[in-house]
Parts: C-alpha cells; sequence; structure tokens
C-alpha cells in the first residue's frame, strides 16, 4: 500500500506546479483507490483521496461538483477518524471545510490541530493562515503564510499565497 501511494505521489509531482492537471489527478485517484482497497484503514489514502475529489470540485473538473464535494467531505472525515493524530489528514479536513462547506470555524479547529501536531507541514501552516483570513485574523495569519515560504521555498502554489499575503496587508490595513 506504501508503494501505491509513493506511485500516487509520484503521479501528482508529474502533474506540475499548482493544482497540477486532471490527467494526474485521476491518475494519482487510481493508486490512491486500490491502496484504500487493499488497506481501508489507511489514514493517508484517504487524505489524498479527499484532496482529488477536492481538485475536481475546485477547478471544475467534474460534471457533478456537489458529488466531488460530497467525497472529499467524506474521505477528509474518514482520514480523521482513521487518524486523529494525522497533521496530513486534519490539514486536509480544514481545507474541505473551509473552502467546500464555507465553514471557517470548523476549518480553523483542524488546521490548528495540523499545526499542533506538525509544525512543519505545508499544508497545515497554509490552512491555518487562509482559516485565520476568514476568521478576521489578517495579522497571524500572514506569519502562517510566511512559516509556508520559509518550509518550502519553492511551495507549488506560490502565487496564490503571495495574493493571499497581500489579502492579509489590505486587511490588516497596510
Amino acid at each position: 500500500t506504501w508503494e501505491l501511494l509513493a506511485k500516487a505521489v509520484d503521479a501528482e509531482r508529474r502533474g506540475g506546479d499548482g493544482y497540477g492537471t486532471p490527467e494526474a489527478n485521476n491518475a494519482q485517484r487510481v493508486f490512491v483507490n486500490e491502496a484504500i482497497a487493499r488497506d481501508p484503514e489507511l489514514c493517508e489514502a484517504w487524505a489524498r483521496l479527499a484532496r482529488c475529489h477536492f481538485r475536481d470540485f475546485l477547478l471544475g473538473w467534474t460534471e457533478d461538483g456537489k458529488e466531488s464535494l460530497e467525497k472529499s467531505l467524506e474521505a477528509s472525515a474518514r482520514a480523521v477518524k482513521i487518524d486523529p493524530g494525522s497533521s496530513v489528514a486534519q490539514a486536509c479536513r480544514a481545507q474541505c471545510l473551509l473552502f467546500g462547506n464555507h465553514d471557517p470555524q470548523g476549518g480553523f479547529e483542524h488546521a490548528r490541530e495540523a499545526v499542533r501536531l506538525n509544525p512543519s507541514n505545508v499544508m497545515g501552516q497554509y490552512m491555518m493562515g487562509c482559516t485565520l483570513v476568514y476568521c478576521g485574523e489578517p495579522d497571524s495569519a500572514y506569519d502562517h503564510y510566511e512559516t509556508v515560504l520559509r518550509l518550502n521555498p519553492a511551495f507549488p502554489n506560490k502565487g496564490a499565497l503571495f495574493c493571499d499575503q497581500m489579502m492579509c496587508r489590505a486587511l490588516g490595513g497596510n
């Protein structure tokens, strides 16, 4: 199952920066679904499946965005249920709740847990920044975005991150 997850990571990487491509997303989903079939309690596979469905929803890579969002929410909830101590699962759940369900407080709780569990989790730090903006704390959010850049200077969604930082400064009156 871990080899299948490694293949999924490679498929995602081959999709390029940002959110990748629909083809890369579909390729990794095949590996993730096979990993889940072999080990239904593999938290990392459920978190990665949630991200695949979330990308379909967010980027319109599917005809039924609502169904993709529901699948993403279900998979992220399953990942957290399997292992509430997984920083990756918590960060994924935060993303689904914030951007999918428009639930900044729910997203914040999971992002905060992701960062508490692993302060070096780039996605956790990014989601902490995103949720803090929506919760009305742009100055605190900016610090988390800076942490993302410190942890990964080659962050694949750097354009979005810079826009988020600019928004933090504007909302903070700067």
